[in-house]
């Protein structure tokens, strides 16, 4: 017995259960600050206060926030407003500098170069890694899902050779996937807080001005999902090396015994018409022996015994006739024997002709 049958069912439920948790905390990391929804905006990667200005960073939008309402420059309405604090969040995919102040802060220019610093950290220091690791999760679920499904057709003898060769494919294919997603996601998670880190040591000695501060829930959230991916992803292996293994085991030596006696129907098969070709060969040639010889072995004139084994007039006992069980002997029987036998036989032959042709009186 394999290590994947000692896991009890309800424990596999929650391994294959873990899958959502984790699909759930990768899109909460990647939405960050995108709307002004409950909980969002304060998803970030870093914070970046310039004087009044506050930026909340996220991997795919940036939040301005005036929590105080003292910020000399107003939030525009141009976005999603939140009026209760202040804050409005815009997507940063496809848009500039100049692009995102106007979102932001309407058509004013003194907070270009802030926005421009924003958007330098987000796309070129602390790059997205954790979305390449939520692609590969969700192709290493998909494979995960199709070995379950290629595993039910072992039990077709039919498509079992198909069915391998598709395991072969979707077992390392489902392994690699999510072992590589586990290690983005870890890249993703310690990028991120030596990143943070890093700013937030440099940038105030550049800028006094200028303060840098990490999202601890986001960075929370990547190595909780990092987590989670790695104890799924560990699950997945041990359901899939041994159960799977053994299973294949099984069904293969099944599938042998099956095969082995199809191949042995199939020599009986083919020995029967070995047989049944040599029987008509037989019967062509007894065909062709009697085109050539049509009146017999020895031709018409020539057989040895034509009229049975003793001759016409040799028979040594002739057919019943009227319930008698022998028939007469016929003459000539005794013709060789010793004279004793040819005495009676002459006695015989006399006292028939006597019955056959009695004496008659003389007349007169």
């Amino acid at each position: 017995m394999g290590i994947a049958d000692k896991i009890p069912p309800n424990l596999k439920f929650a391994i294959l259960g873990l899958t959502i948790p984790i699909f759930t905390l990768y899109v909460l990391v990647l939405v960050g600050c995108v709307s002004t929804s409950p909980g969002i905006p304060s998803l970030y990667l870093f914070l970046l206060k310039v004087n009044e200005i506050t930026l909340r960073v996220g991997y795919f939008a940036v939040c301005a926030v005036d929590t105080a309402n003292t910020t000399s420059i107003p939030v525009s309405q141009n976005g999603t407003a939140n009026a209760t604090d202040g804050t409005i969040c815009v997507p940063t995919v496809g848009l500039n500098s100049s692009d995102l102040s106007i979102q932001l802060f309407g058509n004013s220019g003194d907070v270009v170069p802030i926005l421009d610093l924003a958007l330098t950290l987000q796309r070129e220091i602390l790059v997205p890694l954790v979305l390449v690791a939520t692609f590969l999760m969700l192709f290493g679920a998909i494979f995960f899902a199709l070995v379950k499904v290629t595993q039910m057709k072992l039990k077709n003898p039919s498509a079992f050779e198909g069915a391998m060769k598709q395991l072969n494919i979707f077992k390392p294919a489902t392994l690699a996937t999510l072992w590589t997603s586990v290690l983005f996601a870890f890249a993703a998670a310690v990028a991120s807080t030596m990143g943070i880190g890093a700013l937030n040591f440099i940038i105030p000695v550049l800028a006094t001005n200028i303060s840098v501060d990490g999202g601890k829930v986001l960075q929370a959230l990547q190595y909780m999902s990092f987590i989670l991916g790695a104890l799924f992803a560990l699950g997945a292996t041990v359901m899939l090396g041994d159960q799977l293994e053994q299973q294949q085991g099984v069904l293969g030596d099944e599938y042998s015994q099956q095969n082995e006696k199809a191949v042995a129907e199939q020599s009986y098969e083919e020995q029967m018409m070995q047989q049944q070709g040599q029987m008509d060969g037989q019967m062509e040639g007894m065909e062709g022996q009697e085109q050539q010889y049509p009146d017999g072995a020895y031709g018409e004139e020539g057989q040895q015994y034509p009229n049975g084994a003793y001759g016409e007039e040799g028979q040594q006992y002739a057919q019943e006739m009227e319930g008698q069980e022998y028939a007469q002997q016929q003459e000539g029987q005794y013709a060789g024997g010793d004279e004793y036998a040819q005495a009676e036989y002459a006695q015989q032959q006399q006292l028939q002709q006597q019955q056959q042709y009695p004496q008659q009186p003389y007349a007169g």
